[in-house]
């Protein structure tokens, strides 16, 4: 039988699993394109697994996901086709035609600067890894009656 601190201290570890895996899940789903502070909220509500089976499963929101690569400087448009090619790209890959080079003129250095897709998603595995290894040592914490 649990005391009493045994108990609250083992409610805690559990809500706060909860908001750590709900968190989780608004992170997959922005990753996507989609609304984090939604998939937030129906992780928190319903069930964090609930939510992250929801956020994984999900179809990427391929328009807002190309803006912001187009933001980011990352890729541009096609002025023939519309589609999405890389920055540096000279021929467009999808239908063949010359496209400029000036928005490619700058040199890349091969550093991540914080503004670029790829530091934004070191960046969102790095807080996913932290959040995870966190709750462990929470639930463990607690179960060992440290708490």
């Amino acid at each position: 039988m649990l005391g009493v601190k045994e108990e609250s201290d083992m409610e805690i570890a559990i809500i706060a699993s909860w908001i750590i895996f709900s968190i989780i899940g608004g992170v997959i789903a922005k990753h996507k394109g989609r609304s984090a502070i939604g998939f937030f909220l129906l992780c928190l509500l319903l069930s964090p697994l609930i939510g992250i089976i929801a956020a994984l499963v999900s179809e990427p929101n391929v328009a807002k996901l190309e803006s912001a690569r187009i933001a980011s400087g990352e890729s541009k448009k096609c002025p023939y086709c519309a589609e999405i090619i890389k920055r540096e790209a000279t021929v467009c890959r999808y239908c063949g035609r010359e496209v400029s080079s000036a928005s490619s003129s700058s040199s890349t250095t091969g550093l991540i600067y914080e503004h670029t897709p790829e530091f934004k998603e070191m960046r969102t595995r790095a807080l996913i890894i932290t959040a995870i290894v966190a709750a462990v040592l929470l639930i463990i914490i607690v179960l060992k009656g440290g708490l």
